[in-house]
């Protein structure tokens, strides 16, 4: 159980927090509060870790990750149906493409099986640690030079 804790604390957290900045920003959504962010992601953590607890398969967990964070977002931003789902989606699907990208070269490198990152709180933050430096520098590079893909603001 505590090894879901740490799961949930250094990688789930800091996902979901990632994935809003780098949605809303790329949504051009730049005045966003920062801590209803955090507590949205606090909560979407805690959902993680009932989904690990309950032991749901990864393609199942991600959907209802996507889903719950699309409804915290709706509750706390109170945005328009349409206007919330994109930057979830976008945020997602970015991390989505960073881990398959990085997990497997990772996975290879080091001998460790994808399946296991679930369940082993090492090699979970070996694996989501570049990740996590990535998406901190992509939003970086997004939040300085005022990028974005879609405004859905106007």
């Amino acid at each position: 159980m505590l090894n879901y804790w740490c799961i949930v604390l250094f990688i789930s957290f800091p996902e979901s927090v990632l994935i809003l900045l780098l949605g809303f920003h790329l949504t051009n959504i730049r005045n966003a509060n920062l801590y209803k962010i955090l507590i949205i992601s606090a909560i979407q953590a805690i959902i993680s870790l009932f989904l690990l607890i309950f032991m749901i398969g990864a393609e199942y967990a991600t959907i209802l990750q996507i889903a719950s964070l699309y409804v915290l977002v709706l509750i706390f931003f109170q945005f328009q149906y349409y206007k919330a789902i994109i930057p979830v989606l976008i945020g997602s699907f970015i991390q989505g493409i960073l881990q398959s990208i990085i997990f497997p070269f990772l996975s290879s490198f080091l001998k460790i099986e994808i399946m296991t990152l679930q369940n082993d709180f090492k090699s979970g933050i070996i694996c989501f640690f570049p990740v996590l430096l990535i998406s901190v520098l992509l939003f970086l590079f997004i939040r300085k030079k005022n990028y974005y893909v879609w405004d859905i603001i106007t």
